[in-house]
């Protein structure tokens, strides 16, 4: 059984006149249709929004806990070594 080519219809879809009248009104009173669904469904808004404003409010009112180290980009191990002699040396220890 060998592979054999398949025919395949190439299908069309476009909207009649009459249908492109009927789109028009999904646009008409835009803004009440939209409170309106918010209004309906409040308690999902509020339960979605809510953790995400907490979030970015709390992010907002922290300090930087990581400053740049000394412009380089470093990250995972090599980072935390560079953190740890750093506070080491802040200390009086010196390690090296």
């Amino acid at each position: 059984m060998g592979k054999q080519p398949v025919r395949m219809k190439a299908v069309v879809y476009a909207l009649s006149p009459f249908q492109q009248k009927i789109m028009s009104g999904l646009w008409k009173d835009l803004p009440s249709k939209i409170h309106h669904k918010i209004s309906d469904n409040w308690i999902s808004a509020t339960l979605l929004l809510g953790p995400l404003v907490g979030t970015y409010t709390a992010l907002l009112d922290t300090p930087r806990l990581m400053q740049p180290l000394d412009n380089h980009h470093t990250h995972g191990a090599a980072a935390a070594a560079i953190m740890i002699r750093k506070l080491s040396k802040k200390k009086g220890r010196n390690d090296d």
